[in-house]
């Protein structure tokens, strides 16, 4: 910093008392007199709150309790078990049943190959029955079965037919006329499985015709499963067709997405997994009043005979327990439509 003498204008050091060039003295620079520090008020003291202990208050929202530890649930998972368990002894029978068949030539050998596919369904049904039933995920699983099964009896027509065409004798030969059996059988089981698929669709016009399309194809296998000459299976085959329809229908109310459309098709579909079930304890009944003759039969045919009881002999029970379970969600689904038809 410079300072300028007022005398004669020359430049000085800040620090200079005289000027360098004409000896003016410079004016001592006054230094500024401090302020005097005020005090700081006083504050008073207070004593020190004691620390209180957070409070935690229980939450009164109530729980939804899921569905697999209701009584309908667990009975609904113990039938599973036992059924899929049923249809895997059952299954491994009918195909023990025709072994011997393949001996018989390249013509026979190929009907039975078809007919082993359809008892094949039968295993894959029951693990995935029993997995199912194990992990507690019976929603989601229901289109793989829906294919499983419907994979079996599309089979099961093709080999009616192909037997019809070979004028070969089968199981189901007792049905009359075969092969008018086995194209309805196929393209029913088709038609059926295709209308499922487009019935899942969020878009009503596709639900509508999905469940027109299996509707008709249920209609087309039903039609012949009464030709049965056996009093079992003309009366199981119409019971297990009317309740895979009353299922798509269940589906198909369903899907209209009203307060009242859910618990009826809730309702419905346990009308028919009901009459399903009725279906499969009467078959499992009569069948158990029949038991197998062992003497002198080759001993494939003997373990076949013992496991096709041990199967009928399963289904009474789980069928049992299948239908108590329907029950009790049947009057889960009244009470929700009671509720929606209030609200």
């Amino acid at each position: 910093m410079t300072k300028y003498c007022p005398k004669c204008g020359t430049p000085n050091p800040d620090e200079a008392v005289f000027c360098g060039k004409c000896g003016f003295r410079f004016p001592p620079i006054q230094q500024p007199t401090p302020l005097p520090q005020q005090p700081q008020p006083a504050y008073p003291t207070y004593p020190q709150q004691p620390a209180y202990p957070q409070q935690t208050y229980p939450q009164y929202y109530p729980q939804r309790q899921h569905w697999t530890e209701t009584i309908g649930g667990k009975l609904i998972l113990a039938g599973g078990l036992i059924l899929g368990l049923a249809l895997i002894v059952l299954g491994v029978a009918d195909i023990l049943s025709t072994i011997h068949s393949f001996s018989l030539g390249v013509d026979t050998a190929s009907v039975y190959a078809l007919l082993d596919i359809y008892y094949a369904m039968y295993i894959v049904a029951g693990i995935f029955a029993i997995a199912v039933s194990a992990s507690k995920k019976v929603l989601p699983s229901i289109p793989i079965l829906v294919i499983v099964a419907f994979i079996g009896t599309i089979t099961l027509g093709l080999a009616q037919v192909l037997a019809s065409y070979l004028s070969i004798s089968t199981p189901y030969s007792l049905v009359s006329p075969l092969l008018n059996y086995g194209i309805l059988l196929t393209a029913g089981s088709v038609l059926y499985l295709v209308g499922f698929f487009v019935g899942r669709s969020g878009n009503l016009a596709r639900v509508i015709t999905g469940f027109v399309i299996g509707f008709v194809g249920a209609m087309m296998a039903i039609s012949e499963s009464v030709n049965f000459n056996l009093e079992i299976f003309d009366t199981y085959g119409p019971i297990t067709w009317g309740s895979i329809i009353i299922l798509a229908v269940a589906g198909f109310l369903a899907a209209f997405n009203k307060p009242w459309s859910m618990p009826i098709g809730k309702l419905v579909g346990e009308i028919g997994a009901v009459i399903g079930f009725l279906g499969v304890l009467y078959l499992g009944g009569q069948n158990v009043g029949y038991i197998p003759v062992l003497d002198h039969l080759p001993i494939l045919t003997q373990l076949s005979l013992v496991l096709s009881y041990v199967g009928y002999v399963l289904d009474i029970p789980s069928s049992i327990l299948l239908i108590i379970g329907s029950f009790f969600y049947g009057a889960k689904a009244l009470r929700e439509l009671n509720q929606a038809l209030l609200s």
